[in-house]
């Protein structure tokens, strides 16, 4: 096995699934960070915008900008943290969850119809091995 080709593959599905997702979420008015975003604050309850961006793998600015867009859709509620009066939480909304819902079931449906037969069996093969590979990395990155 060669760990260069291993990288080429798993990138190259990135990029074709990322421009699938991408395309879905942005008719939904979606971009991936602000779905990514849904997704971790679901997951982990409210956080502060830096641990929050570290979770996302951006920086605190651009993470900014996608939280000001949620916060006017009204998909997520920023509030002073009451730990440290100067940092800020962010948490998403019910509105948010619904958003991110049908956000999922869209992306979801999408990939369905795109992934048929001997192709969705792979997949599933595909995924297993890739959630193990994850568990295995012993980098730093995979634990975050």
């Amino acid at each position: 096995m060669n760990a260069l080709d291993l990288y080429r593959s798993v990138r190259a599905a990135d990029v074709v699934l990322e421009g699938r997702v991408r395309r879905v979420l942005g008719e939904l008015g979606l971009t991936p960070l602000e779905f990514n975003a849904l997704r971790v604050l679901l997951e982990h309850g409210e956080l502060r915008l830096g641990p929050l961006a570290g979770r996302l793998l951006c920086d605190d600015s651009t993470l900014t900008r996608a939280v000001r867009r949620l916060e006017a859709r009204g998909s997520v509620a920023r509030r002073v943290d009451p730990a440290d009066r100067r940092a800020v939480v962010v948490a998403i909304t019910d509105a948010g969850r619904v958003e991110l819902g049908a956000a999922e079931t869209a992306v979801a449906d999408d990939l369905a119809r795109s992934i048929t037969g001997s192709a969705s069996r792979d997949a599933a093969r595909v995924i297993d091995a890739l959630d193990h590979l994850v568990e295995t990395i012993d980098d730093g990155v995979a634990a975050s």
